[in-house]
C-alpha cells in the first residue's frame, strides 16, 4: 500500500468513527435536554464540521509528520550506505593499487573464491597469465600440485581470520615446473561492498635469499681466492678434534716481492697456484687452510705424520719445476704432531717454530736463486747484458781507489753495478728494442724504472743496502735528472760513481737507440757535462785513470 492510500484510509476511518459516536451522542443529547430540534440540529450540524476539519487536519498532519520522520531516517540510513559504499570502493581502489605496485608476490582472493587482484609481481613469478588464475583453486592446483589438497584445506581457513598469519614456508612451481620457495603470509582484508570477506596473500621469495644465504654460508667458512677454508675454520675444527693429528704449516716465500715486481694480480695467482699443489699432494682426508697472505695451514690425520717430509719435497720441487712465473719461487713448511700430550696451541707454536728454522736454514739458497732467476730475466727482458756489467765492475776497480770509497762502499757499488737496473723487469721489453726516439710516454715509462727497482731491493733483505742508490742512479748534480731531480751532497757516493762508469760505457758501447762513440769522444763528453751531469772531481779522477797508460 503506498503512502497516499495509507493517509486516505486512516482519515476515513477516523471520520467514520468520529461520526458515529457524533450522532449516537449528540441525538441521546436531544431526546434528554433539547425541545427545538430544528435549532439543535443547525447547531449540531455546524459543531460537527468544525470538529471533522480540526480532527482531519491533525490526523493528515500526524501522518504526514510522521511520513517526513520515517523519509528522513531512510534518507540518512541510504546517505550512510552510500558514504560506506564510498569508502569501500575507495579502500578497494588503494588496496588494489597497492597490490599492482607491490614489489612482492601478492593476490587478493574473496570467501567465495574468487580472485580479485594480483600484483605484477606475482604474475612475473609465477609466469602465469591473470585470466589462468581466476579462483584461488585455480591457482592451488598449478602451483602446489601433490599438496593442492591440503593447501586447498588451509585456504578454506584463511576467510576466519581477523588479522594477520603465517601461512609459512612452501614449495610453489611456476609456470614452467620451476620450483620456488615461498616465505606466505595472509591477511584479514575486511569485506567489499557484498559482505564477502576478503583475504591478501603474499610471499617473500626466497629462493634467491637461500642461495645468497648459501653464498654468505660459504664465504664466511672459505677463502675467496684460494677455495680452501680460512682461518676461522681452522680454529673451529681443531676445536672438535679430540683424537691425535698432524698439523702441517706453510709458508710462500717472497710473495711480497712477487706482489712489487709484478703486481698483485701475479702474486693472486701464485697464491692459487700453490694451493693448487697443497690440494693435489695432500691426502684426500686433509683439511686446508688459508690462514693469512702468504700463510696456510693443513690437518691431516695421524697415521700420516711419516709422509709429511716427503709431500713437502714433492710440493717444493713442484714448484722449482713450474715455468709459470719469470721468477723462481718457493715455500717453506713446518709441522708438528698433536699428540695426547700437547694442547692445540702447543702443537700449533712447535709447527710455527719449525717452519721458522726451515725459513732461516733455507734463506741463503732460496735469496740467492730468486736473484740469479731475477737478473737472467733482466738480461733476457731489457738492454742490460752481462758484458755491460763485467764491463763496470773492471772500471770500478780502477776507480775505486781514487775517489776513496770505503771497502763498504766498494762492496755496494758492485751490488749496484748488478742490480741498478733491476727495476727493468717490471716494464715492457718492446721498449728496449726500439731503434726509432722514444716516445714522450715511452721515455716517461722508462725513467720509472728506477722508482721500481727500489721498490723491489726494499724488499729483499740482500740489496736493502742499495736500495736508495738504485733509486738515484740518474739523479744528477746539477737537479736535472730523474726521479726527483736532487742535487750534489743529497745523491750518494755510489750513485755518483756508478753515474760515470755507466755513461762512460754505455757510450762507448752503444744501444739500439744510440750509435757507440770512440773512448775519446766519450771523454769529451764526460768533461763536458762535468759539474751538471757527473761530480767534477770524480770526473776528473776517471779520465786520468782512462788515459793512464
Amino acid at each position: 500500500m503506498n503512502w497516499k492510500k495509507h493517509v486516505a484510509l486512516v482519515v476515513c476511518s477516523v471520520y467514520a468513527v468520529f461520526g458515529f459516536l457524533w450522532i449516537l451522542i449528540t441525538d441521546w443529547l436531544v431526546d434528554v435536554y433539547f425541545d427545538d430540534f430544528m435549532l439543535y440540529s443547525t447547531v449540531k450540524g455546524l459543531i460537527f464540521v468544525f470538529l471533522s476539519v480540526l480532527i482531519i487536519y491533525f490526523t493528515v498532519s500526524h501522518q504526514v509528520d510522521k511520513r517526513l520522520e520515517i523519509e528522513d531516517e531512510l534518507g540518512y540510513e541510504k546517505a550512510q550506505k552510500n558514504a560506506m559504499r564510498s569508502v569501500i570502493q575507495e579502500e578497494s581502489r588503494r588496496l588494489h593499487k597497492l597490490i599492482d605496485a607491490a614489489p612482492i608476490p601478492m593476490i587478493l582472493h574473496t570467501e567465495n573464491k574468487r580472485v580479485i587482484r594480483v600484483s605484477q609481481t606475482f604474475l612475473d613469478c609465477t609466469g602465469f597469465e591473470r585470466s589462468a588464475i581466476p579462483t584461488i583453486n585455480a591457482w592451488i592446483k598449478k602451483a602446489f600440485r601433490d599438496r593442492a589438497k591440503a593447501m586447498t584445506e588451509h585456504f578454506e581457513k584463511l576467510y576466519t581470520i581477523t588479522s594477520s598469519l603465517h601461512d609459512g614456508t612452501h614449495a610453489v612451481y611456476t609456470k614452467d615446473g620451476k620450483r620456488q620457495l615461498w616465505d606466505m603470509y595472509s591477511a584479514y582484508a575486511g569485506t567489499d561492498e557484498h559482505g564477502l570477506r576478503n583475504v591478501v596473500t603474499m610471499a617473500v621469495d626466497r629462493t634467491q635469499m637461500k642461495k645468497y644465504e648459501a653464498t654468505l654460508d660459504q664465504q664466511s667458512r672459505t677463502d675467496a681466492l684460494t677455495n680452501v677454508s680460512n682461518r676461522l675454520q681452522f680454529t673451529i675444527y681443531r676445536e672438535t678434534l679430540d683424537t691425535p693429528y698432524v698439523l702441517l704449516l706453510a709458508d710462500i716465500n717472497g710473495l711480497k716481492l712477487i706482489n712489487d715486481l709484478y703486481g698483485h694480480e701475479k702474486g693472486d695467482a701464485l697464491l692459487k697456484f700453490f694451493a693448487s699443489l697443497l690440494k693435489l699432494h695432500l691426502p684426500k682426508e686433509a683439511t686446508i687452510y688459508r690462514m693469512s697472505g702468504d700463510e696456510f695451514a693443513a690437518i691431516l690425520p695421524e697415521h700420516h705424520i711419516k709422509k709429511v717430509e716427503n709431500i713437502m719435497k714433492t710440493i717444493q720441487q713442484d714448484m722449482v719445476d713450474n715455468e709459470f712465473f719469470d721468477v723462481q719461487v718457493s715455500a717453506s713448511f713446518g709441522h708438528a704432531l698433536k699428540d695426547d700430550n700437547r694442547t692445540h696451541e702447543q702443537a700449533y707454536y712447535e709447527a710455527e717454530n719449525n717452519l721458522l728454522s726451515y725459513k732461516t736454514h733455507h734463506k741463503g739458497p732460496h735469496s740467492k736463486l730468486l736473484m740469479r732467476t731475477m737478473l737472467h730475466n733482466l738480461f733476457a727482458r731489457s738492454d742490460e747484458t752481462s758484458d755491460h756489467v763485467d764491463d763496470m765492475m773492471k772500471l770500478a776497480r780502477k776507480l775505486e781507489k781514487p775517489v776513496a770509497l770505503s771497502d763498504k762502499e766498494k762492496q755496494e757499488l758492485d751490488l749496484l753495478i748488478k742490480v741498478h737496473d733491476i727495476g727493468k723487469i717490471h716494464i715492457d721489453p718492446n721498449l728496449f728494442s726500439l731503434t726509432r726516439r722514444l716516445t714522450d710516454e715511452e721515455l716517461e715509462e722508462i725513467h720509472r724504472h728506477p722508482e721500481y727497482g727500489y721498490r723491489i731491493a726494499a724488499a729483499m733483505p740482500q740489496l736493502k743496502a742499495v736500495s736508495y742508490a738504485i733509486l738515484t742512479h740518474h739523479e744528477n748534480i746539477d737537479g736535472s735528472g730523474y726521479p726527483f731531480g736532487l742535487k750534489g751532497k743529497d745523491i750518494p757516493k755510489i750513485a755518483k760513481v756508478f753515474r760515470i762508469i755507466d755513461s762512460y760505457d754505455t757510450m762507448v758501447k752503444g744501444r739500439p737507440y744510440k750509435e757507440k762513440t770512440t773512448p775519446e769522444k766519450a771523454v769529451m763528453e764526460l768533461k763536458r757535462l762535468a759539474g751538471t751531469h757527473y761530480d767534477r772531481e770524480m770526473v776528473d779522477a776517471f779520465v786520468r785513470v782512462i788515459e793512464s797508460p
